[in-house]
Parts: C-alpha cells; sequence; structure tokens
C-alpha cells in the first residue's frame, strides 16, 4: 500500500468539546482518580480540580475518532486503521470543568513498507492554550 499521500495534508480539526461538570465527575470516577487534586473544591469555593492525564487522552482519542478516524481516514485519504499499536501523552495544560477542547490532527509519518501510520493530535482548550499532544501509532489497510 502507498501511504506516501497520507503525510503532509492539513491539519484536520475535530468538533469542540466542552467538559461539563457531569463529564469530569464520571471520568474522574471511572478512573478512580478521585485524589482531591481530581475531586476536590476547597475550602474557599475556588475550583482547582483538574482532570487527571489518561482522562484528557481519553477524550482526545474520542474527539478524534468520530470524524477523523471515522470519516477522513476513508473518505479523504483512503485508509482504515486496522489496527492501534501504541498510544503517547504529554501534557501541557490542566483541564478543568468548563474547559472546551478542540484539536488538530495530522498523519506525521507512514511507512508503505509495514502499513504504519504515525499521528499526531495536539488539544487546545477554548483559551488557545495547548493542553496535551496525544501521538497514535496504528497499522492501516485500505479502505475498499
Amino acid at each position: 500500500m502507498e501511504l506516501g499521500k497520507v503525510v503532509g495534508h492539513e491539519p484536520f480539526v475535530t468538533q469542540r468539546r466542552t467538559l461539563g461538570e457531569g463529564d469530569f465527575s464520571m471520568l474522574t470516577n471511572v478512573s478512580w482518580t478521585t485524589g482531591e487534586l481530581h475531586s476536590y473544591v476547597g475550602d474557599s469555593g475556588e475550583d482547582q480540580r483538574w482532570l487527571a492525564l489518561p482522562c484528557v487522552a481519553a477524550v482526545i482519542v474520542g474527539l478524534c475518532a468520530k470524524h477523523f478516524t471515522g470519516w477522513y481516514l476513508p473518505n479523504v485519504l483512503g485508509i482504515r486503521v486496522a489496527e492501534s499499536r501504541e498510544l503517547t501523552i504529554i501534557g501541557h495544560h490542566q483541564v478543568q470543568p468548563g474547559d472546551t477542547l478542540q484539536c488538530e490532527v495530522r498523519i506525521v509519518e507512514a511507512d508503505s513498507q509495514t502499513s504504519i501510520v504515525r499521528a499526531e493530535e495536539r488539544c487546545h482548550n477554548q483559551r488557545g492554550d495547548l493542553v496535551a499532544v496525544v501521538t497514535q501509532i496504528w497499522r492501516v489497510r485500505p479502505a475498499g
């Protein structure tokens, strides 16, 4: 499979997603990241909670999966994800309840011989702060 054409495209921009109080609580509880940093509002009433990085990764992957891997890859680039090989996340800024996240996704590397591609997902909040960068490595196949 010739994968040279999939590298260098303009970044795909995902929809936005605001993490409301319910989302924040559910992600915190389901991941058992219920320590004070993630679940406690201090006596001053100022909300200093932040979402644990594995939960941030799940939100970013979900944002990208909805339209990038589900629609853009097969319909625009002609490939489908056959296997997820690796995921890494580097956090840059805390995510707090009420933050709105949006990602830019691009294929940054592709190897036609192994059918392996590396995607980079750069996620920003509503203030334009870089929240995190997720890198995923996939084995792909033709969309047909």
